[in-house]
């Protein structure tokens, strides 16, 4: 059996969009990637045989990469395998939270663990290996990371680092699987580059996560309605998604709330003739209408939950609001009807995808969105009290989107922590902004050798960052608060 890792990269060409969708569940129906599950289905074997497989999953926003990754985190655990399946859409600025806050099938307690302990400035994440390589002892691994684009620094970082062990590193010879989904185009190139450096001998396969075709369509629209959809409707949906899986789900979904979507002599059909009933030709306008059909109370409540994230706990957003749990209950029941929204483990509500977040977060004017960050801010102060230092990172997020808004004070008292945390997790770029906005936030509140400290505290960490000009900027500004103290 060779010892080299299986590589296999799914790649699709095309203009980038900058939205990501969660929108489809695993019920989605699964249709034309016959090819990418078998080439899954040979990795799965190879792993088994401890020879390490490494799969990157690219493509356009509605393609169907998470669900992709779905049906491959069902298939290794169906085979018994530990899995990890990180949840799709931006995550937020804390080091790591992609990777610990996924859903676990199986034995990686001592591997999140570890996510959790600093490593040494030497071998940053040489600690997380041994734990996977321990965990892989026992059961094969597979860790499945959706849209790494969009994941924090320090998740990147280790990522590079679990791909270096397992192509020619410490985990070459270890049954674990890793699959990376990411959007393709200009925007991702950079990270795809480093990450390919990793793959020494070339072992790669391209292989194209494609719109559906026609006939695929077709049987979408079978598997999803259990009815026929007769060559008129097939043709109009086909053409208007392109085969985009998610533009395709928007767009039934569109025809079945508006009436549009019927059932004639025993075939699916859309009455697309009718006076008005123009079809939306693309994600956004489509989203234009869903909102639009919503209450100007749902609307309000939406635009204050997107500047909490992608997801929110609604009780946090009824604080916020000054609502009853009840009638925010009525509101939430509004924007789901909608598709706006969606009900997710725990209590937690999500966008279904970050187009409708992002639409919401862009609304309102700046300095309104300054005001409801730094309401959430105070919210979570008042909510945590004492142990507020412990929750730095997310109040220190809050903080700096409040902009101006934001008391100098607070900025000073908990960024200066959050950076700390994220230095010890060898999130450089993260620690330099927020040690940067700490020394500027403490002009006439601190002595000038304590704003000059954190200057050089940004600056390092640029530095280690490769930022070369912020870098500076930060030295120079520490030169000139020392020189002025003597």
């Amino acid at each position: 059996m060779p010892t080299t890792p299986v590589v296999i990269y799914f790649a699709t060409l095309g203009d980038p969009v900058i939205t990501r969708s969660s929108a489809l569940s695993a019920r989605a129906p699964l249709v034309g990637r016959r090819v990418e599950l078998q080439a899954f289905d040979d990795a799965v074997v190879r792993v088994a045989d401890s020879v390490p497989a490494v799969i990157h999953v690219t493509g356009e926003i509605g393609i169907g990469r998470t669900r992709l990754l779905q049906e491959f985190a069902a298939r290794a655990q169906d085979e018994g395998d530990a899995v990890l399946l990180t949840r799709t859409g931006r995550q937020d600025e804390r080091p790591l939270s992609p990777l610990l806050a996924g859903d676990v099938t199986g034995p990686l307690n001592r591997f999140r663990d570890a996510l959790l302990q600093p490593g040494s400035d030497g071998d940053h994440f040489g600690h997380v290996m041994a734990a996977l390589a321990d965990t892989a002892a026992a059961t094969p691994v597979w860790l499945l990371i959706d849209d790494l684009h969009a994941t924090d620094e320090a998740t990147q970082c280790l990522v590079e680092r679990l791909l270096a062990a397992l192509h020619h590193g410490s985990l070459r010879s270890h049954p674990v699987g890793v699959v990376l989904s990411m959007l393709s185009g200009e925007p991702t190139r950079a990270l795809r580059e480093r990450l390919e450096l990793q793959d020494r001998d070339g072992a790669g396969r391209h292989l194209a996560l494609r719109g559906l075709s026609r006939d695929e369509v077709r049987t979408w629209l079978i598997s999803r309605f259990a009815t026929a959809p007769d060559d008129d409707l097939v043709t109009l949906l086909a053409d208007a998604s392109g085969g985009n899986v998610l533009l395709l789900s928007e767009l039934t979904t569109y025809l079945q709330r508006t009436g549009l979507l019927q059932e004639i002599d025993g075939y699916l059909t859309a009455a697309v003739t009718q006076p008005g009933a123009d079809l939306p030709r693309d994600l956004t306008s489509l989203l234009a209408r869903k909102i639009d059909s919503i209450s100007s109370e749902c609307r309000r409540a939406m635009t204050l939950a997107a500047c909490l994230g992608d997801e929110f706990q609604p009780q946090m957003l009824a604080d916020l609001l000054h609502q009853e749990t009840p009638t925010l209950k009525q509101v939430i029941d509004e924007a789901r009807r909608a598709a706006l929204v969606e009900h997710r483990p725990e209590g937690v509500v999500g966008f279904t995808h970050a187009t409708a977040r992002d639409y919401f977060y862009a609304a309102p004017e700046r300095s309104q969105r300054e005001q409801n960050h730094l309401s959430i801010c105070q919210q979570l102060i008042g909510e945590f009290g004492d142990g507020a230092d412990e929750h730095c990172l997310t109040i220190t997020h809050h903080l700096l989107k409040a902009g101006a808004s934001a008391e100098p004070e607070a900025v000073v008292h908990f960024a200066p922590r959050a950076a700390d945390i994220a230095l010890r997790h060898h999130s450089f770029f993260l620690a330099g902004r927020y040690y940067e906005a700490a020394a500027r936030a403490a002009a006439g509140g601190l002595p000038d050798s304590e704003r000059a400290r954190l200057f050089c505290l940004a600056g390092e960490a640029f530095q280690r960052w490769s930022d070369g000009g912020r870098s500076t900027a930060c030295f120079e500004e520490a030169t000139r608060l020392y020189e002025a103290c003597d």
